[in-house]
């Protein structure tokens, strides 16, 4: 294998290309240390070496401050990874060794997020969003399933708040509302019954 460009793309990062394909982003210490020349071979140990010791440790550390920071669906870590220029290979791996310890699990996170806004947004908006994020439909039924939610019994309590903090409740006032709950996945006539239950009161 033959080291065929060094390409900077910052004043710490270099990437390597080996036989013209992207192999692994370097710092300039490392390319010292594993003496790292372009039009040089690297041998398949040295390769194996600095993937697995530099590239693989890096990345674990890597995904584990985004974790560190709040928790992550596979599906974001992997493109968080992938942002920073680890291949495939080094992703898999680190995603292997996320679960492994437990720090990376999709259902946890499904049951968190569904935790703290089954109060605040329709199962609509919560299915949609979870499903962006790389939940699969199984995991998100599932874990839906193990609470109960009265959806309109939410939105009732949360456009009696809405209202209740407003100086008054005009026509603008009223659209504003609506639309408000309809980006949180709402139905229309729900919120429009809802509205109509409040000024009953």
């Amino acid at each position: 294998m033959i080291v065929t460009e060094l390409e900077y793309i910052s004043n710490y990062r270099i990437k390597v290309f080996i036989d013209e394909e992207f192999a692994f982003i370097l710092y300039p210490q490392d390319i010292k240390r594993y003496k790292i020349e372009e039009e040089k071979e690297i041998s398949d140990d040295l390769f194996l070496l600095i993937k697995q010791e530099t590239i693989l440790r890096r990345a674990k550390n890597k995904a584990l401050c985004y974790l560190d920071r709040t928790e992550q669906t596979e599906r974001i870590l992997r493109q968080k990874l992938k942002s920073k220029y680890y291949t495939e290979d080094i992703i898999d791996l680190t995603i292997i060794f996320l679960k492994n310890y437990n720090y990376l699990d999709d259902r946890r996170y499904a049951y968190q997020y569904i935790s703290s806004y089954m109060n605040k947004k329709s199962i609509t908006f919560m299915k949609r969003e979870l499903y962006i994020r790389g939940i699969s439909d199984d995991i998100i039924e599932d874990v839906l399933a193990e609470f109960c939610i009265d959806e309109n019994s939410n939105l009732r309590i949360q456009i009696d708040k809405r209202i209740d903090n407003l100086s008054q409740f005009d026509e603008s006032s009223k659209r504003k509302t609506i639309n408000y709950f309809l980006r949180r996945g709402f139905n229309y006539y729900d919120i429009i019954k809802s509205i109509e239950e409040y000024h009953k009161k």
